[in-house]
C-alpha cells in the first residue's frame, strides 16, 4: 500500500516587507542579500540559509501589519502608511503614479512576485480609495495593465495562499501575466 507524505510547510522564505531578505518563519532570523547577485550565488545563499534553519523550533511569529484607522482622512492614512506600512518599490510606485507623491528614488516598478503584490495589497487595505487610480497605473506599462486587469483574481490567490500556507500558484500566475507565458510553461524556457 502506497503511503502519502504530508508536504512539509516551508519556513524559510523571502521576507514579506524587507527587500532582498531571507526569513526563517520559525525563529525569526533574517539574512539580507546584497543585490545585484548572480543566480548561482543567490541559489547557494538560499540553500545554505535553508540548511542552517532546517530544524528551527517554532519560537517566533511574523508580526501583524499595522492597523489603519478608517476615521483618518485619506491623506492621514497615506502618511501613516508611508511611516509604518510594509513598503516596497511597487507599492511606492502606486502612490507615486496615483497620488503624485514622490516616495521612490527614481525607480518605479510593478509587483514582480507575491511579496511585492502583498505590499500593494496592504497599501490598498490602508487606503482603498487608491483603487480609483488603477487606470493611471494600467497606463504606465503592459505588466501593470495585466496585473490591474486581474487584480481581484490575484488578491483572492494571495489570501488563499496565506490561509493555506501552500505557495507557488500565485507566483506562476503573476509570471504568466507579466511575461505572457502560458500557465504550466513557466520553467520550460531553455537558455539561449
Amino acid at each position: 500500500m502506497a503511503t502519502t507524505r504530508k508536504k512539509k510547510e516551508e519556513h524559510c522564505v523571502m521576507h514579506p516587507s524587507k527587500e532582498n531578505t531571507l526569513l526563517c518563519l520559525n525563529c525569526g532570523w533574517t539574512q539580507k542579500i546584497d543585490m545585484p547577485i548572480s543566480i548561482p550565488m543567490f541559489g547557494a545563499i538560499t540553500k545554505q540559509f535553508g540548511k542552517e534553519h532546517r530544524n528551527c523550533p517554532k519560537t517566533w511569529q511574523l508580526p501583524e501589519p499595522p492597523k489603519f484607522d478608517a476615521q483618518l482622512t485619506k491623506e492621514q492614512r497615506i502618511q501613516q502608511w508611508l511611516t509604518t506600512g510594509r513598503r516596497g518599490v511597487s507599492s511606492n510606485t502606486m502612490l507615486q503614479v496615483i497620488e503624485r507623491i514622490r516616495c521612490v528614488n527614481g525607480s518605479t516598478s510593478h509587483p514582480w512576485d507575491p511579496s511585492d503584490f502583498n505590499r500593494c495589497h496592504l497599501l490598498l487595505q490602508a487606503v482603498p480609495e487608491l483603487r480609483e487610480g488603477f487606470p493611471l497605473l494600467a497606463a504606465t506599462s503592459k505588466p501593470w495593465k495585466a496585473l490591474i486587469t486581474h487584480w481581484d483574481e490575484l488578491t483572492a490567490m494571495l489570501l488563499e495562499e496565506q490561509r493555506t500556507k501552500q505557495y507557488g500558484s500565485m507566483y506562476e500566475r503573476m509570471r504568466e501575466l507579466i511575461d505572457g507565458v502560458p500557465r504550466g510553461k513557466m520553467f520550460d524556457k531553455q537558455p539561449a
